[in-house]
């Protein structure tokens, strides 16, 4: 009887031990699929360099809000096509958008991401690098689109 109780209290005390590695690598798999985003930001990047509007406005929610540097918002997706468009027409190409973070809870999710574009034409073409900030949105349709985007440019590099 002595063994048994004793085989009993060592399964006791060792079952959480044995479980517990699964338990890390249930956590480990939500937390991967929590930080895992379709990257919407340089998805619309590859739209512009290819210089499709309406391709780059498909990432957006029919309402979303652009929040453009040293620019009034833009609402809605139709005006979303309407500035990139623009951005098109005023010479933006070579796009790169490097992904730094996202996340996602439920049906909502932010991606952060470094960016770099030529804006321009010809003598007067640049490079503009900076950041921004998106908060995602799944759709009916089950696909991430952004509703709300931030960005600003960093200041010049020293000479």
């Amino acid at each position: 009887m002595r063994s048994a109780s004793t085989i009993f209290l060592l399964l006791l005390v060792s079952t959480p031990y044995l479980l517990l590695p699964q338990k890390v690598s249930e956590k480990k798999s939500a937390l991967a699929a929590q930080s895992v985003l379709t990257r919407p930001a340089a998805q619309v990047a590859a739209a512009i360099n290819k210089k499709d509007a309406a391709k780059a406005a498909s990432f957006y929610t029919e309402d979303a809000t652009l929040m453009p540097a040293d620019a009034a918002m833009v609402h809605g997706r139709k005006r979303v096509e309407a500035f990139v468009k623009q951005w098109l027409d005023e010479g933006v190409t070579d796009v790169v958008v490097t992904p730094i973070t996202s996340y996602k809870i439920g049906e909502r999710g932010y991606e952060v991401a470094n960016f770099e574009l030529s804006a321009g034409t010809d003598e007067q073409k640049v490079r503009v690098i900076g950041k921004l900030i998106t908060l995602l949105r799944k759709d009916a349709d089950n696909h991430w689109r952004m509703e709300y985007e931030i960005w600003n440019t960093n200041p010049p590099a020293p000479k």
